[in-house]
């Protein structure tokens, strides 16, 4: 049973960071979690998971072992960017592996057994694939509406100890019956001098090929999601953010590999003086690395080996880069420099 238990333990990825801020917030207002805490270490840790469940065996041990071991992590709190089933539903599963009202709720209670707050943003597994076939033939728009309901209902996260979050609830995307409405998915925080943010960006085309492409759906959740990167950026110059990290389930393109599933980008072009680290599902799957702070004066987010839980072959793959802020302003050097182990 334990050889068991240590194979199932390899099911998924469990991705630790570490944020460091250099100084104090401006306002307090930016910062909630800090007040009343007086002179803790500002340094802590989240947990960036995805792409799971995408089996019976996963939904039903490897998930909760890896919801066990972030509960044991004492996280400020976790992200789930996407994907809380496999792209086509499994014939005979005993687990929801279509787009049916069940998949959601079994999603929700994943999150709400997580101690720490939970976030989510939409994977294309979720919504914009649920039009095929194997997934029940779902409207795609419908079924996005339905995780807002069920996922973003709320100003808060979801999990043990919600955090109150930023919405956008601007009526600017597109929902089943045409109509604009909020796109209350996309979501922003601040934990100690660090700018979070969710952006529904969709992996494969983000809409807009498979087996009902729409259009008129991607552009005005485009538009959306630029409007809230932009109002990022300001809340980061605002409150002089050490960092931002974006999280999303597509893949920008920097990795410059397939220019069907985005626009290829040069991320030399995002040298400003707030680092940014961008987290997608797609740029990451089936690998497992920790975010750590770097000694003072200048603090790191370096990705490092950890122990993975997803099943099959392991393989390492160094990652590179790096963005040095001014030194006039509160300064963060983000970068992937440490070997990070993946997952075949």
């Amino acid at each position: 049973m334990e050889d068991v238990y240590g194979r199932l333990r390899k099911m998924s990825f469990l991705v630790l960071a570490a944020c460091f801020a250099i100084c104090s917030i401006v306002s307090a207002h930016a910062d909630d979690d800090d007040r009343g805490r007086g002179g803790e270490s500002r340094a802590y840790a989240i947990g960036l998971w995805g792409d799971l469940p995408y089996s019976d065996l996963q939904a039903q041990v490897g998930v909760p072992n890896l919801i066990a071991d972030m509960n044991d992590q004492k996280l400020a709190f976790t992200v789930h960017d996407g994907d809380l089933k496999a792209g086509s539903g499994t014939p005979g599963s005993v687990t929801p592996t279509t787009c049916s009202d069940a998949l959601y709720q079994q999603g929700l209670g994943y999150f709400n057994a997580l101690k720490s707050a939970a976030m989510v943003t939409p994977g294309d597994n979720d919504w914009t694939d649920c039009d095929r076939p194997a997934n029940g033939s779902f409207n795609s728009r419908d079924r996005l509406d339905h995780e807002r309901k069920v996922f973003f209902s709320t100003d808060y996260s979801l999990g043990q100890r919600p955090i109150k979050q930023q919405v956008q609830h601007d009526k600017l995307c597109l929902d089943h019956n045409n109509q604009l409405t909020g796109c209350v998915e996309n979501r922003r925080w601040i934990m100690k001098g660090v700018v979070y943010a969710t952006l529904n960006i969709q992996g494969s085309c983000n809409n807009r090929c498979d087996t009902l492409p729409d259009d008129a759906e991607w552009a005005a959740r485009n538009n959306a999601n630029i409007l809230w990167m932009q109002q990022t950026f300001e809340m980061a110059r605002t409150y002089r953010a050490a960092a931002i990290m974006f999280i999303s389930q597509a893949d920008p393109g920097w990795d410059q590999s397939d220019g069907t599933r985005a626009p290829l980008r040069d991320r030399r072009r995002l040298r400003k003086r707030t680092p940014i680290r961008m987290v997608s599902r797609l740029s990451w799957s089936r690998c497992a690395m920790r975010w750590s702070p770097s000694a003072s004066p200048s603090p790191t987010f370096m990705a490092t080996p950890i122990t993975s839980v997803s099943t099959g072959h392991s393989s390492t793959a160094r990652a590179g880069g790096s963005k040095t802020s001014s030194a006039s302003r509160p300064s963060a050097t983000i970068r992937r420099t440490a070997t990070t182990t993946c997952i075949g």
